[in-house]
């Protein structure tokens, strides 16, 4: 689901830089199941190196237990609660993605859609769908009546599936608009194309 200028031409042309995008609900989630084989379970302890060895493969992240800990913390329970991994017909894992929760700027507490990926070699096998299907149900079903994400602009396969599942550019500052034009010539959606 992710994307990087190793396997798609046009991000080379994109800065990698961070942008956030916004579901302002969590009404008509996509409804996607998985193929055939594939299945998703939660994380039980000692799946941490399993979540840092997935995430290993992206060449702009340095993942390891530090960084699980700093993102989810130590609360086991409430990880596995929340954490998906997805699951291979040999039982190989081979993505991962959290329904998460922060608080906006208001401190009013919100749904996260959290570090969403999957091994490379896995993209294209229509994993991702039902991947966000779960973990948006998830969401929903834990209170939140919104929820946003964290992507950089060169995963356009990512943020194309965003866009399909709801997902909208959330514009702060004038610096968001400009990083969001930057896709309008990769990106066909009226999110994208109505920036101006």
């Amino acid at each position: 689901m992710t994307t990087d200028s190793r396997t798609d031409p046009t991000a080379a042309e994109i800065p990698f830089r961070e942008v956030r995008m916004i579901r302002r609900n969590l009404d008509d989630i996509p409804q996607f199941g998985w193929p055939d084989g594939f299945s998703s379970r939660r994380f039980a302890d000692g799946d941490m190196d399993v979540w840092a060895s997935i995430l290993s493969t992206d060449k702009h992240l340095e993942t390891d237990r530090a960084l699980f800990v700093t993102e989810f913390g130590e609360d086991i329970r409430r990880i596995a609660e929340r954490m998906f991994f997805v699951v291979s017909p040999d039982g190989k894992v081979v993505g991962t993605s959290t329904a998460w929760e922060d608080r906006d700027d208001h401190g009013v507490t919100v749904g996260r859609l959290h570090w969403v990926f999957l091994l490379p070699e896995y993209h294209g096998r229509g994993l991702a769908k039902p991947l966000l299907t779960e973990t948006l149900n998830l969401i929903g079903r834990l209170g939140h009546p919104r929820c946003y994400l964290v992507t950089q602009l060169t995963r356009l396969p990512a943020i194309n599936l965003y866009l399909k599942f709801g997902f909208v550019p959330e514009i702060r500052t004038a610096e968001d608009k400009d990083n969001w034009k930057l896709l309008s010539p990769h990106i066909s959606h009226p999110a994208i194309r109505d920036l101006g």
